[in-house]
């Protein structure tokens, strides 16, 4: 009884550090992509950043069952080859953004994936609305950027995109704690509703095309999941091409990249669909290729020190990982998508069905392959890496 009582308050206790640091992290994030960073000072920003880092080791020192000062060791011995060998090949703000994002997510294991998407949506919504808010009341600069003669509000971020793509893992996290079943959806249904109602906003205010047609598509897959799912999913067939679509859009996505031309008319057309993708990730293939750990890629984002004519970003999720952070990363990050719509298909758990199928695609067009902010889903691989476990104690 009081075994399971500390057990208990050890878990509380972790959450809590977690819901901190990852607050913090999440505010960090929001502004240091919004006007508050250029408008005022970014050192506060970095502090606040720091410190979430600060809190996430913590964590890990005060809770992890397994920490030992031989792990530790070999921890810190990891990361100094990490550097070492991204210092030689260039790749240096690459790789220690690879070193962060792995602490965060070490941080998640032994918690609720559905905890952790409830504190990473409401710390979202809160910094979201606060950012648009600022500048609509000029507190911020609400930066308008004109491309193609279309006219683009960034809402008081950096970049038209940023707000509206994490617009999709607020949806998502929506989803996966309050829309899971046919239940909570009739329960929620006024949920659905504020979704499209903001998936319009962002649409008529920043114009991100591929981000408004996933939105609609993610409502209506979950809606009809939950009605067919499991007449659909008892198919084998379908299981194994659905587990299949992150290694097949990721080829597709290279193969039609590197044989784009502007003289051919279907490359064109494709080209156009992309909003002009296909010919940024053709160049940055022939520029940078792809290596192991990664190239050092410098961007051309249209500030005000550089020409917005020479425009050049690679959005795609696929070549962005693989050119940016190596071929090792994409791989290992494909795999570990792959393992949690394995397990999502096996216990019929419908929203992560459709959120990771929905990233596969999603990742063609802009890149949310290693980010929580972004894209949470990642979470996930430790109800798997768990339930193996308890498998295996059971077994024994």
């Amino acid at each position: 009884m009081e075994n399971n009582r500390f057990n208990k308050n050890m878990i509380s206790a972790k959450t809590a550090i977690f819901g901190l640091a990852m607050s913090l992290w999440i505010m960090s994030v929001y502004l240091s992509n919004s006007y508050y960073a250029i408008d005022y000072a970014y050192w506060p920003i970095l502090g606040i950043k720091y410190i979430s880092l600060s809190l996430f080791v913590l964590q890990i020192f005060l809770f992890s069952r397994y920490f030992t000062i031989k792990n530790l060791i070999g921890y810190v011995l990891l990361f100094i080859a990490v550097i070492l060998a991204a210092a030689k090949s260039g790749t240096l703000l690459s790789s220690s953004t690879i070193v962060l994002m792995c602490l965060v997510l070490l941080c998640g294991k032994d918690l609720e994936f559905r905890s952790i998407c409830k504190c990473i949506l409401w710390n979202e919504v809160i910094w979201m609305i606060i950012i648009i808010t600022s500048a609509k009341i000029g507190i911020i600069t609400e930066y308008i950027s004109i491309y193609e003669h279309r006219e683009r509000n960034c809402l008081g971020a950096t970049f038209p995109g940023f707000l509206p793509i994490s617009f999709i893992n607020i949806m998502f996290c929506c989803f996966y704690v309050y829309l899971y079943n046919k239940e909570s959806i009739k329960k929620h249904w006024y949920i659905i509703i504020a979704l499209i109602a903001v998936n319009a906003y962002f649409y008529n205010a920043a114009d991100v095309r591929q981000t408004f047609y996933i939105t609609i598509v993610a409502i209506i897959l979950l809606l009809l999941i939950n009605l067919f799912g499991d007449v659909v999913l008892k198919f084998k067939l379908v299981q194994v091409i659905l587990i299949a679509l992150f290694p097949l859009l990721c080829c597709v996505t290279y193969i039609m990249s590197y044989r784009f031309r502007w003289d051919d008319p279907i490359m064109w057309l494709i080209n156009n669909v992309f909003s002009g993708r296909l010919q940024y990730n053709n160049v940055a293939l022939k520029k940078y290729g792809l290596h192991l750990l990664g190239a050092k890629v410098t961007y051309n984002t249209g500030t005000v020190t550089n020409n917005y004519s020479d425009y050049f970003y690679i959005d795609s999720g696929y070549v962005e990982t693989g050119i940016r952070y190596g071929i090792i990363l994409l791989v290992v990050l494909i795999c570990i998508y792959m393992m949690i719509l394995k397990k999502a298909i096996d216990n019929r758990e419908y929203v992560l069905i459709v959120w990771i199928v929905l990233l596969a695609i999603y990742n063609m067009f802009n890149n949310m392959m290693f980010s929580v902010t972004t894209n949470s889903s990642i979470f996930a691989i430790w109800g798997l890496l768990n339930m193996r476990e308890d498998k295996r104690i059971k077994k024994i």
